[in-house]
């Protein structure tokens, strides 16, 4: 039988206000068993990890009107009220993180996102995507922790900057009627995969992971992707690649085999044959060439530059 989850978190810190109640977790999990959490909130929560120091991972259940989402955390999740959630921790190791609880009136006040809550929209609460958000909670997060001259205004304050960065995240998301054979993503879809693409060159991505990020099945995201930029994701995945080893060879600072594992190839000789399909040349040969010659012979990422 799993252990409780709430013998492993516990809260730290906390700065109250009047709409809203920030709270630094905390954990420590000495043992590999699961431990499990489970409920439906009165207020709304915008929470990420902050640091993790072991093999913790975490995994969310959202029960909603669209049926169950399950899917482990990423690094950025927003539980809405009143939607069934649960919770389990695998792993041991020691994690810090924050939660801000936003009372349900003034969250509604100034985000106006409703309640009716599809697949699409409990698929962007468990994992957000935002770098904004992400910065502010880590500047409160550091305020909470090492507080100084007015922290109390400036946390306080950006709290209700991430109500604002939220909205502008939800009203992003197409409503049903707009995801119709001939649908085209949105400018913040494009700003979303861009972020998740940059966030991991070093990776390999699949198509599933993109899709994951906008709530769409695999199918519609590539056509509609397409579509949209006219590239295929791979494409778009390569040329990015391809942008960041074009920077990192006019620092260098790197060799030609740190460069290739550095944006996500197997094998030196697989990001040379790439490199040289799409520039013209190898790697080593285009160290004596301007990087924006190499730049223009690059599909255009005009559609991702915000």
């Amino acid at each position: 039988m799993a252990a409780v989850i709430r013998q492993v978190r516990w809260v730290s810190a906390t700065y109250a206000f009047p709409y809203v109640t920030i709270d630094i977790m905390d954990a420590r999990k000495p043992i590999q068993q699961v431990v499990q959490d489970n409920g439906i909130n009165d207020e709304h929560i915008i929470g990420a990890e902050m640091s993790n120091v072991g093999s913790l991972q975490s995994s969310w259940r959202y029960v909603g009107s669209a049926g169950p989402t399950h899917a482990p955390c990423d690094a950025l999740s927003y539980v809405p009220a009143q939607i069934p959630w649960g919770t389990s921790i695998a792993g041991r190791g020691v994690a810090s993180g924050i939660a801000c609880r936003f009372a349900p009136d003034h969250f509604d006040s100034v985000t106006r996102i409703g309640g009716d809550w599809t697949q699409r929209h409990l698929q962007a609460c468990r994992d957000l995507s935002s770098s904004t958000i992400r910065d502010i909670l880590r500047r409160i997060y550091n305020e909470i922790r090492a507080p100084s001259f007015a922290s109390d205004v400036i946390v306080s304050s950006l709290s209700e900057v991430i109500l604002v960065e939220l909205a502008r995240y939800f009203h992003g998301i197409p409503k049903a009627d707009s995801l119709r054979h001939g649908g085209m993503l949105s400018k913040d879809d494009l700003l979303r995969i861009r972020s998740l693409v940059e966030r991991a060159l070093d990776q390999r991505l699949s198509i599933k992971q993109l899709a994951d990020a906008l709530g769409y099945s695999e199918g519609y995201f590539y056509a509609v992707f397409k579509r949209t930029t006219g590239l295929t994701p791979h494409k778009y995945i390569e040329t990015m690649r391809m942008r960041k080893a074009i920077d990192l060879i006019a620092q260098d600072e790197l060799s030609i085999k740190q460069i290739a594992y550095a944006v996500g190839f197997s094998s030196p000789s697989s990001f040379s044959v790439a490199f040289r399909r799409l520039a013209g040349v190898s790697p080593s040969q285009s160290t004596a060439i301007k990087p924006a010659v190499f730049i223009s012979k690059l599909p255009l990422l005009e559609k991702f530059d915000g």
